[in-house]
């Protein structure tokens, strides 16, 4: 939806009030109310979802609840803002959540949510989830059906280790329940840190189910409510309610999704924080073809009706967004209110059945021409001891122990691994790995490219530059039975190093022969060549592959060769009777080209141009081309440490860092990374401020309220990413010193039947706001940049009821209720 509004206080309880327990409670446009009266005509009921409605009843009995939403909301933003690159990361692990299916009820229930409905109920959701429910997109492109990498398992395992089907019947008396818990009474919770709930009950006539959102808590009453009519498939009569988009939809408001259209009653105002959601006006009922548009989208393509976070029938219903799936996965990161599910849950492993392990990749760090850091995290045994873990890397996709490994100890947790013996601008590809008796299981890829090769400070110009074919000749054995052929570098200095070399041959015959490509010093007679430094030898079918390809024969040296001054390199010729091979040459009347040097069968070395020997008498250049690369020098990894946190509240804190060095290359990035688990990584939760040494200062935002953070300084260059030490802090309860708010901002009359007076006291001089909510959620009064001492306001023409005032502070938020009573 267009409108994002990340703190939008609209929301405060319920933005617009309605809850759709009763069919007259929905506001329906005319169109509407047609397709509605043909709807009660045919006996087809409406989609009513009671989340809403169940999340203002939490937030009125709890106030507390209503920050800790909005803090929820500033933690998923800030996620989301600083961890593009993992979201952008399309090989991440698949995250598999454990469900248990609670059926609850009499014998009527029993009977139709058959264990068949379940299990099709869960196929369902691991469609609906993995993007490949088939249902049409209309005129929305397909890239907007997102893969939200969750998939579901029923249970084999209970919490207390014994064994489940993941299905737990429980016979009640009770025909009916409600949005009032009291299923999830009769069938207490497993632990909703490490299992999805799902409640499959009679909820009457006015509810197909309900969820509570992750903000209200990972508690016993955290799961989804599905009434058992518009469950699964087997047996159905719900029409058109009837494939199991509830549970889809239900548990999308468990993974902190809202409805499409922002629950505003129609007036385009409300959001459900995604931006690739079209502003919809409200709930959509309609099994609706092609390109719809309504009052807040008047053009094409129209409003998403077919996105599961709406109310279209079933047989419409289509796709998560991309921007609804980021908002899910925050929920699992590290930090994020769901990442226990993720970490050592054996609820899809059957007692005394095993598995493979469960492990993810960390990114590479510190990545040098020869050398980069990564490693990986074993967050599951599998129910079998890990005898081993690391991981493995190539320069092809999806590498396995049969690749490089680099070994980093048995067991589940972090590990960092060392990989060396790189090749210089190379991309690998790594995988970490962990292995249990059941067999080896792999991470995420992840891939990175190391640095060197033909970067600043390596000459690739050592190229011939005519390129006419009139001067270009061949150049070879010949029949004087020359050995070698080479250029002269007259201005390679001391420290320079080559370790790639190009030929240009145009012709080589041979199976069994070879060429040898080779770097001389030029300590030899008169300046020729004198040492081999370095060499690679190269068959002459490679050569000839390369020939018939037309593309240069590239060697790379095991090691680079350093240089002490001019050099020459150069192809040893092949000696064996019938092997040929022979080097593109070109010629030219400028000095410049008089590089080219032959060692005749003598073993002594000419100029091709030499006037005391029978030379060739032309000036000439080979077609080898060395890349010659400058000093490096070497870089290490920044030092730096890191501040202690300072001017902690609920959701904010001060902290920063002091990078004392650079190691020796610049500072590209610094700041502080920060999470709830420790040693944070900058691929997670971080700042970004500035570059270079000295210190800086850092402003964390969107924490939770009474949290223990870790936090970390870290600094970048190109040498990789250094980390300061670690410091922890835990944020303050919702709204810094409330009983001190309390004390120093009063609301009176309370019961009141007309005016409502607030006194700010000291605060009648701050930027004070002022945000008022009947009982439903609808904002009555918004008043903002408050600078008096007592505010009056006055509800005359409000009705009767409960209504709540919060009061924010640069010290903090309260809530308060008040009463009307005329």
């Amino acid at each position: 939806m267009r409108k994002i509004l990340l703190l939008l206080l609209a929301w405060f309880v319920v933005s617009g009030g309605i809850s759709y327990a009763q069919r007259t409670a929905v506001k329906l446009t005319p169109q509407k109310q047609n397709k509605v009266a043909q709807d009660i005509t045919q006996n087809a009921p409406l989609r009513k979802c009671g989340t809403m409605e169940y999340l203002a009843k939490q937030e009125a009995e709890n106030p507390s609840l209503i920050q800790s939403r909005l803090d929820f909301e500033e933690f998923t933003e800030n996620w989301i803002k600083n961890n593009q690159e993992y979201l952008n990361n399309e090989n991440k692990a698949v995250v598999t959540i454990p469900v248990v299916v609670h059926v609850v009820g009499t014998a009527t229930v029993q009977n139709f949510a058959i264990d068949a409905r379940v299990t099709e109920q869960i196929t369902i959701l691991n469609t609906d989830y993995a993007g490949q429910n088939t249902h049409s997109m209309a005129s929305f492109a397909t890239n907007l059906k997102a893969n939200t990498e969750l998939q579901f398992c029923l249970a084999q395992r209970k919490p207390d280790g014994t064994a489940t089907n993941g299905i737990n019947r429980v016979t009640t008396t009770t025909s009916t329940y409600s949005t009032n818990n009291l299923v999830k009474t009769h069938a207490p919770a497993w632990d909703p840190t490490k299992y999805m709930n799902i409640w499959v009950c009679n909820l009457g006539t006015s509810l197909c189910g309900y969820a509570q959102f992750p903000s209200s808590g990972i508690n016993s009453t955290y799961g989804v409510v599905i009434h058992y009519n518009y469950f699964g498939l087997t047996g159905s009569t719900g029409y058109p309610y009837n494939l199991g988009a509830t549970t889809t939809h239900e548990i999308g408001h468990c993974f902190n999704l809202y409805h499409i259209w922002g629950d505003d009653g129609g007036s385009c105002s409300g959001t459900d924080y995604c931006t690739d959601t079209p502003n919809q006006a409200d709930a959509n009922y309609d099994q609706w073809t092609g390109v719809h548009t309504d009052a807040c989208t008047t053009t094409s393509p129209g409003i998403m009706y077919m996105n599961f976070m709406d109310y279209s029938p079933d047989i419409t219903m289509s796709n998560f967004t991309p921007n609804q799936k980021v908002r899910i996965q925050a929920l699992f990161a590290s930090g994020g209110a769901l990442y226990s599910m993720t970490q050592n849950n054996l609820g899809c492993v059957p007692p005394g059945g095993t598995s493979v392990p469960t492990v993810t990749t960390t990114a590479a760090s510190a990545i040098t021409n020869t050398t980069a850091t990564s490693g990986g995290n074993v967050t599951a045994d599998g129910g079998a001891t890990v005898t081993a873990r690391g991981i493995c890397f190539a320069t092809t996709q999806n590498p396995t122990t049969s690749n490089t490994v680099v070994n980093s100890g048995t067991g589940t947790g972090t590990f960092t691994s060392n990989l060396t013996g790189l090749t210089l601008a190379t991309t690998y590809y790594v995988r970490a790995f962990a292995t249990n008796t059941n067999g080896t299981a792999y991470g995420n890829q992840v891939t990175f490219t190391t640095t060197g090769g033909t970067t600043t400070g390596c000459d690739t110009t050592n190229l011939m530059t005519s390129g006419l074919p009139w001067y270009s000749f061949a150049c070879g054995n010949n029949s004087y039975g020359d050995l070698a052929k080479a250029n002269y570098y007259a201005s390679s200095t001391s420290g320079q190093t080559i370790q790639d070399i190009g030929v240009d041959f145009i012709y080589a015959v041979g199976t069994t022969g070879t060429a040898t490509i080779s770097v001389w010093s030029n300590a030899g007679a008169n300046g020729s060549p004198g040492t081999v430094l370095g060499s690679k030898t190269v068959t002459l079918s490679t050569i000839s592959t390369d020939v018939n390809n037309a593309t240069t024969t590239w060697i790379h040296l095991s090691s680079p060769v350093t240089l002490s001054g001019p050099c020459y390199v150069g192809v040893t010729l092949p000696t064996v009777a019938g092997d040929t091979a022979v080097i593109l040459a070109d010629t030219s009347a400028t000095f410049s080209y008089n590089v080219a040097w032959e060692q005749w069968d003598g073993g002594l070395w000419y100029t091709f141009n030499d006037p005391n020997v029978d030379s060739w008498g032309i000036a000439a250049a080979l077609g080898i081309y060395p890349i010659i690369c400058d000093p490096t020098t070497t870089v290490t990894v920044p030092t730096l440490t890191t501040s202690a946190a300072t001017t902690i509240t609920n959701t904010t804190a001060t902290c920063g860092g002091n990078v004392t060095s650079d190691g020796g290359g610049t500072v590209t990035a610094r700041g502080v990374c920060w999470g709830t688990s420790t040693n944070p990584l900058v691929t997670g939760l971080h700042t970004t401020n500035g570059t270079g040494t000295g210190t800086f200062t850092s402003n964390l935002t969107g924490l939770t309220t009474n949290t223990t953070y870790f936090a970390r300084a870290y600094a970048t260059n190109s040498a990789g990413t250094a980390y300061g030490n670690q410091i922890t802090f835990t944020t303050t309860s919702v709204g810094i010193d409330v009983t001190g708010l309390d004390q120093a901002i009063k609301i009176y009359p309370n019961p009141s039947s007309s005016n409502v007076y607030i006194n700010l006291g000291k605060y009648s001089i701050e930027n004070v706001n002022v945000y008022v909510y009947d009982a439903l959620g609808k904002e009555i009064i918004v008043d903002k940049k408050i600078n008096s001492e007592i505010v009056t306001y006055n509800f005359t023409n409000q009705s009767n009821g409960l209504y709540f005032i919060y009061v924010s502070t640069p010290d903090g938020n309260i809530v308060k209720k008040i009463s009307i009573n005329k």
